[in-house]
């Protein structure tokens, strides 16, 4: 990584099965908190008078209105067959893969 280079850190959870507090202590959480790319966007555009609160809480509501039907809209599409995706790995399927997938077949 070059000097200039910059990292962030994800304030979310990786799935909701995850618990961060088993792996990383809560202070390395709250010291990214004030660091959050998006967050810093909003308080620079708030800073120069581009947007108000008020205003970025109705883009969140309708991003999340949004993100709801698009929801809605994926639920109702057929579940994909997965020995597709398998399939686009590698040419021919490891015997670990060919397993789990005889497995996945029963």
């Amino acid at each position: 990584m070059t000097a200039r280079a910059r990292r962030t850190y994800r304030l979310g959870l990786h799935t909701t099965a995850d618990d961060p507090t088993r792996y990383e202590p809560r202070e390395m959480h709250d010291a990214w908190v004030d660091r959050d790319p998006l967050r810093r966007m909003q308080l620079h555009l708030m800073s120069r008078g581009v947007v108000d609160r008020p205003a970025l809480d109705r883009i969140e509501e309708e991003v999340k209105e949004e993100l709801r039907v698009a929801w809605d809209e994926a639920q109702q599409e057929p579940a994909p067959d997965p020995r597709f995706y398998f399939a686009q790995v590698d040419g021919e399927p490891s015997e670990r893969l060919a397993l789990q997938l005889r497995r996945f077949g029963r």
